[in-house]
């Protein structure tokens, strides 16, 4: 870019301008420069693609290495060059890795001081005695006496190499070698002035003996509990934990995929891998719950731990909360362990849930996909009716338990996303019927049509006995209904005159109507063949027969 200035510039001496923002925090560079040459002409150069915002943790970085205080603030377009910023990060390498060989350093020399004794000799002494090594059998051997000097003594310090002696007492043979089994015995080690070297650990193999020295505390703790031979197991893996966590979970996660493994495998016979028609209608948590606690114990008291710190019950809602956890963790590993997400993927389509809903949940492996649910569905179309034709044939051997048909219409028109002289609006017609069990068993002789005299018609006349008893209930109804609605009066009687009045069938009032979908029919109510012939497939499937004769009539309610 270039410009002429005024006029007072030209033939002026070249200069830059560098302007106050847009410039390196550490060394200063402008990444916006202005160039005026002789004739007046400026040139502007920007070095913006070497500038590097300062974020939040670089402006950290650049404070703990160039000592920044907090109160210094920088403008919004202060930055930094990237030949600085690279330096920076290498003197943060270089003191990371200063700390690092400090910290080597330091426990080299601990373990140095451990293995090594500073013998520091009293003033009194003038002598020091030195002991050669030799063997027990000789005899008059003369110890070596070094004249020292008494100031040396005072400044320079021998150090010499100190090695661990414990007399172990020789034991018979047979206690002594074992060919089965090696034997260990721990003892304390000598103490010396350069350190404790509490225990000394000699394994007996059928070999030989093999001496180690333990310094490490962990390891000191665990050999102690050895031999001590109280809570062994537990106390290690306390001890572990405390001071390698890491390796408790490693053990931890080899135990689990090996349960994990052996349930998940293709024909265990895990209850998670049965999905026929019985399986569903049949499956409890408890069972779940027992075959986690044979095969899988590890994963069992792993969910429970991170669900509830105390012991969960058998009723408890947290158990559900760990059985789901882990019927999802399981899926993930073998898509054949599916009984939880089909139980998920029947209740969202049962709700009506919409299928792109639940094909977003069963990406993230809550519920099975909607075309598996179809075609799961499509074989058991033959099961749908297996309960109601089991109270048919009850009905026909004379059994109490009876029900009725309510069917209606099901009617929907799909509009095409766009409409060509191909492409009209579908209309569906469908009638979707369900049985209903009664929950009162009605009196068998009400269907009979049989004709009958004027003495028999006589016998449906109310008596005098039903008309009394007709009466108390009108009045309890009536009583019931003014209480109810006049305040005064329900201030005073409604909590001293009777709710409910006792008859027969009160004990069935409580109870739940049992429904059973029989599916969708193709049939159109407008159109009278296709009626007639659905009423004579409900006819074959759903009514009574004994020899080839009607048992009882089937009421069939609804719109047909």
């Amino acid at each position: 870019m270039a410009a002429p200035t005024n006029k007072q510039d030209i033939g002026s001496t070249p200069k830059k301008v560098y302007p106050l923002g847009n410039s390196c925090l550490v060394c200063g560079f402008s990444f916006i420069q202005k160039l005026v040459d002789s004739d007046g002409n400026t040139t502007i150069k920007k070095y913006l693609d070497k500038k590097l915002r300062l974020s939040v943790e670089r402006l950290k970085i650049v404070k703990d290495v160039c000592n920044i205080t907090n109160d210094v603030i920088f403008t919004s377009d202060i930055g930094v060059c990237q030949k600085c910023f690279r330096n920076i990060e290498k003197v943060l390498k270089i003191e990371r890795e200063a700390a690092t060989l400090r910290d080597s350093f330091k426990a080299s020399v601990q373990v140095t001081m451990q293995r090594l004794s500073v013998c520091v000799p009293s003033p009194s002494k003038f002598f020091m005695e030195k002991r050669e090594m030799r063997s027990p059998l000789k005899e008059n051997v003369q110890v070596k006496r070094v004249r020292t000097n008494q100031t040396d003594d005072l400044l320079l310090v021998p150090i010499r190499r100190v090695t661990p002696v414990k007399l172990v007492p020789i034991q018979p043979a047979p206690q002594m070698v074992d060919t089965s089994s090696s034997s260990v015995i721990t003892s304390k080690a000598r103490r010396s002035l350069g350190g404790d070297f509490s225990k000394k650990v000699y394994v007996h193999y059928p070999s030989g003996k093999k001496t180690a020295l333990i310094t490490s505390e962990v390891h000191r703790s665990i050999c102690r509990t050895i031999v001590g031979g109280n809570n062994v197991e537990r106390t290690i893996v306390n001890n572990l934990c405390s001071s390698h966590p890491e390796e408790v979970t490693n053990g931890a996660a080899k135990m689990i995929k090996k349960e994990a493994l052996a349930l998940c495998k293709r024909g265990s016979g895990s209850i998670l891998q049965s999905k026929d028609f019985k399986d569903f209608f049949e499956f409890k948590w408890q069972q779940m719950k027992e075959e986690l606690q044979r095969r899988c114990p590890t994963i069992l008291s792993l969910l429970s731990a991170v669900v509830s710190d105390q012991e969960l019950s058998s009723d408890s809602k947290s158990v559900i909360h760990v059985m789901v956890s882990a019927a999802i963790a399981l899926y993930g590993r073998n898509q054949e362990m599916s009984l939880f997400q089909y139980m998920i993927a029947f209740v969202l389509t049962h709700g009506g849930c919409i299928q792109r809903d639940i094909e977003r949940l069963s990406n993230i492996g809550l519920c099975v996909h909607p075309k598996t649910i179809h075609r799961k569905l499509e074989t058991w179309k033959e099961l749908v009716d297996l309960k109601v034709k089991e109270m048919r044939d009850s009905w026909a051997d004379s059994g109490n338990v009876k029900y009725q048909l309510v069917g209606d219409n099901w009617d929907k028109n799909v509009l095409p996303s766009y409409r060509t002289s191909e492409r009209g609006t579908l209309s569906l017609h469908l009638f979707n019927v369900i049985a209903v069990q009664d929950r009162v068993p009605p009196l068998s002789d009400l269907h009979r049509i049989e004709e009958r005299d004027a003495k028999q018609i006589c016998e449906f006349i109310p008596s005098v006995a039903e008309q009394k008893q007709l009466m108390r209930e009108l009045v309890f109804i009536f009583a019931t209904s003014i209480i109810e609605h006049n305040p005064q009066l329900q201030r005073v009687y409604s909590s001293i005159y009777p709710k409910h009045l006792d008859h027969p069938y009160s004990h069935f009032s409580g109870l739940k109507t049992f429904q059973y979908p029989l599916g969708l029919f193709d049939c159109n109510e407008n159109k009278t063949q296709e009626l007639i012939a659905l009423l004579k497939k409900l006819s074959n499937d759903f009514i009574p027969y004994k020899n080839g004769n009607i048992v009882e009539p089937v009421f069939f309610g609804g719109k047909c």
